[in-house]
């Protein structure tokens, strides 16, 4: 059975990118969704649905607010931020909330 794992970003291009990566390994099944607001409703109507989240960390309503609300509904998801933002800045907020990875969208998609 395959791990659920949910994939938010605002920019559609590296939303379809990174779908399409996860989802040419069968160990996983790719929810792929633009707005946070409506990914933090997907985490609230199921809230142990997702094995995993991955947010983007620049978006509208921003990836640490969007992880903030989604570890509200379950504090024990398995969150990581995908940005282009590699200040430490951008990380230590990331950690300091409970995220536990932080990657690098620039990095090889291995």
């Amino acid at each position: 059975m395959p791990f659920k794992v949910l994939v938010v970003d605002n920019e559609l291009e590296d939303l379809e990118v990174t779908k399409m990566i996860l989802s040419g390994d069968s160990d996983f099944e790719v929810v792929a969704e633009a707005d946070s607001m409506t990914a933090i409703e997907l985490v609230r109507k199921k809230p142990n649905e997702f094995a995993a989240v991955l947010l983007d960390y620049h978006m509208p309503k921003d990836g640490l607010a969007t992880a903030q609300a989604m570890f509200e509904i379950n504090p024990n998801l398995q969150i990581a931020i995908l940005s282009a933002d590699q200040t430490r800045e951008a990380l230590k907020k990331s950690i300091a909330i409970g995220v536990r990875n932080f990657i690098d969208k620039d990095e090889d998609s291995e």
